[in-house]
């Protein structure tokens, strides 16, 4: 009797507590957690045993109020208790329409997400596929909302070693999502992944760039993009800074592919980058800061042989010392691009300096705006007075290399700069205009013009002469071998290239990459390493500016003004020079005997600091053109010095003394001889023209047979030191030369006719 009155109270007390009518929980629900997991393994339809205890008790008590109030109100009022219920029932019925919406969700999402992946897991957890995943697996609709987890319940006796953690870990990231991180707690029967926050960093600048590469690498693009790219979070502010790319193993790269990869990272991060290949599973590229967009000369301070030529990203200058090791160069870039500007800088430098600028401008407008304009600089735009110009730069380089071995001093020597603008195209005209005078019988062998320009290129650095040079293309041949093209010791490359332009001027260095449509944007290297090669902003001055700078410098001496070949080019001088190559426009009987190095009037005075400069030195007296008299065919150009384009004559050196009657030496007792003879032939034009032969022709031959016999027959010395000879001497050798010409025996005949 006690058990049927005491039932029904524990059941209302459970009913109204939100317990379990029947007294045994079927989830793990508390009374104020979710359940999560049924009990014993009971199979659930619903979502009632799952809810806290608090949750159950307010419905119930929902449903009794409800059904209390209903009845209460048919007693009362009827009308508003039916339209009560109309409206309940209404709610209700959406209510239950929305939660079969739910389940129907529910059911797909267990087919469609959880089912394949429980598919998986089951076998790894020893329980069977077929069992339902509820209770075992909830894995979220949308797992990137916040605070979505997945959640693994672990059967009992379960071994979570890491073998086991690490396949279901893969399972999760392959199924599920990528970026999973895993949190196993064995101990409480239990493991989630949640979704790893990415940084704002990542978010924005490595993840957009990883999902492309992932592409053209064949890797899940959908990965956290940080495991692959090593990007500083400071590289757009960093002045140098490194990028790295991990490539997993089995990853073979093709040709195809590192460009592919090259373009995507220059894309997302710039071009100012130097890429690193060298390592086949890490890719490196090094970012150095942008150049400025633009830089001012600021040389005034540095002496002549230092020369600021740009700067770089960190905002350094780059500059060289033309009397150590790279006293040459040339600038590469293509038409429009700033090669005549580029080249002007160090001729402007030097000339403020007191050093000696030539300008040879094959194009004949270069520097129409510029130095055209600067009597102190010398511009030569005809053929034969670039071939002068070159000719005598060269002598100056040999003169002043004698002097040194001499004992000469070479601060003695003024710096000087020979400016070539196109290289091509005074190799190329040079040429030509040899051939035609070739064609002509004019000059005779092989054109000395290259001989000449690799000589300079060789020794010139240590006898303060300079080149720098412009090309569109430094091949090897344009500079006459790779041995010659390897003195130029800095290179400026501006403008757009292509691999042939690069790999020529810094061989198989790293290639760069920058802005090539901007003006005087380009890269200065001073070798083939690539840490001598960097992007920079050349130096640039306006035409004012050139014109203001050149004009700068101390007074040049008379004999530059006067388009004069410089004085210390000796007689030794030539005959040294005529040992390796052919001479053009200088032979030893017009140049001087001797030169006393540091004579004031041969050097650039240098102007006092802060005072003016002092008075001009005396004109030099009048002297007879000897070159036009020895060469007719090769007369140079008269023009003002203003012009300073065309060369203008070339004034000879005063004549030697006359012999001293006291002085008995060789030398002056055959001088003496010859004065009282004057059925001589003098000078080598009078001779060649005796013997039927051009100038140069007779020139070289003479020359090689002192050379191979120490003399010549029948030379003598006039008192203005012309070489002379007899007639019947000159008949004589060129009867006994191999091969002997009969003009001087038809004019003979003539003459005795």
């Amino acid at each position: 009797m006690a058990v049927t009155t005491t039932k029904p109270a524990v059941l209302l007390a459970r009913f109204m507590f939100g317990l379990p009518l029947s007294g045994h929980e079927k989830t793990d629900a508390t009374w104020f957690r979710h359940g999560t997991t049924p009990v014993d393994g009971a199979h659930l339809r619903g979502q009632w045993s799952y809810r806290p205890g608090w949750q159950r008790m307010l419905i119930r008590w929902a449903v009794v109020t409800a059904l209390v109030a209903f009845m209460v109100g048919q007693v009362v009022s009827p009308w508003l208790t039916t339209t009560l219920t109309v409206v309940g029932g209404g709610v209700l019925l959406v209510w239950r329409v929305r939660c079969a919406e739910r389940e129907s969700e529910a059911r797909r999402h267990l087919r469609d997400v959880v089912a394949p992946v429980w598919e998986v897991v089951a076998p790894y957890l020893k329980l069977d596929p077929d069992t339902s995943p509820e209770g075992y697996l909830s894995v979220p609709a949308d797992i990137e909302e916040p605070d979505a987890q997945v959640e693994l319940v672990l059967p009992r006796g379960w071994d979570a070693d890491e073998a086991n953690q690490a396949r279901i870990d893969g399972v999760m990231h392959r199924l599920v999502h990528p970026r999973l991180v895993a949190d196993w707690q064995p101990m409480l029967r239990r493991a989630t992944w949640r979704l790893e926050v990415m940084s704002e960093h990542v978010e924005q600048n490595i993840q957009p760039m990883y999902e492309t590469l992932a592409k053209l690498l064949g890797l899940d693009p959908n990965r956290r993009g940080d495991w692959l790219i090593e990007l500083p979070e400071d590289f757009e502010a960093a002045d140098e800074t490194r990028v790295r790319i991990h490539l997993p193993s089995g990853v073979h790269l093709t040709g195809t592919k590192q460009q592919s990869i090259d373009a995507t990272v220059r894309r997302y991060l710039g071009r100012n980058l130097q890429a690193d290949w060298s390592n086949p599973q890490v890719i490196s590229y090094t970012k150095k800061g942008t150049p400025p967009e633009v830089v001012r000369y600021e040389g005034h301070d540095d002496p002549a042989g230092v020369l600021k030529l740009g700067k770089d990203g960190s905002g350094k200058w780059v500059e060289t010392e033309l009397q150590n090791e790279t006293p040459h160069g040339f600038v590469t870039a293509p038409t429009r691009y700033g090669k005549s500007t580029t080249l002007s800088v160090p001729a402007a430098h030097i000339r403020s300096k007191g050093g000696l600028a030539s300008m040879v401008d094959p194009k004949r407008g270069s520097f129409e705006t510029t130095f055209e304009k600067v009597p102190t600089v010398r511009v030569h735009k005809s053929h034969k007075s670039m071939g002068w110009a070159l000719e005598e730069f060269f002598l100056s380089m040999v003169g002043v290399e004698i002097a040194r071995e001499q004992g000469a001093n070479i601060d003695d020597f003024p710096e000087r700069i020979l400016v070539i603008d196109e290289l091509g195209s005074l190799m190329r005209s040079l040429s030509n205009n040899h051939k035609l005078r070739k064609a002509r019988k004019e000059v005779d062998g092989d054109p000395p013009f290259r001989n000449q320009f690799d000589q300079i290129a060789m020794r010139g650095g240590a006898n303060k002469h300079y080149l720098a040079v412009g090309a569109h293309q430094p091949r090897r041949d344009l500079f006459g071998g790779t041995e010659i093209r390897a003195q130029f010791g800095w290179k400026i490359m501006l403008g757009r290239y292509d691999h042939s332009v690069w790999t020529t001027t810094f061989g198989y260095a790293k290639r760069l990459a920058w802005n090539g449509h901007k003006k005087g944007r380009g890269v200065i290297g001073f070798g083939q390493h690539e840490d001598d090669i960097s992007e920079c902003q050349v130096v640039y001055l306006e035409p004012a500016e050139i014109i203001e700078l050149a004009n700068s410098g101390p007074e040049p001496p008379a004999w530059w003004m006067n388009f004069e070949m410089a004085p210390w080019i000796t007689r030794e001088v030539v005959e040294e020079a005529l040992e390796s190559t052919e001479l053009t426009f200088a032979s030893p009987e017009r140049a001087p005997l001797t030169y006393s190095a540091g004579s004031a009037h041969d050097v650039p005075r240098t102007r006092p600091t802060g005072g003016t400069p002092p008075p001009p030195p005396p004109p030099p007296a009048e002297t007879v053109n000897q070159q036009a008299e020895e060469f007719p065919g090769n007369e140079v150009e008269t023009v003002t010095v203003a012009q300073a384009g065309v060369l203008p004559d070339t004034p000879d050196k005063p004549a030697r003394p006359p012999a001293d009657p006291l002085d008995k030496s060789p030398e002056s007792a055959k001088r003496a001889d010859t004065t009282e003879n004057a059925d001589l032939i003098i000078g080598n034009r009078e001779a060649a023209e005796f013997l039927g032969m051009t100038v140069e022709t007779f020139v070289r031959q003479r020359r090689r047979h002192k050379k191979k016999h120490g003399w010549f027959p029948g030379e003598q010395v006039t008192p203005d030191g012309k070489p002379c000879w007899t007639r019947e001497a000159l008949r004589q050798w060129q009867s006994s030369r191999p091969i002997a010409g009969p003009a001087w025996a038809a004019r003979e005949e003539m003459e005795l006719a």
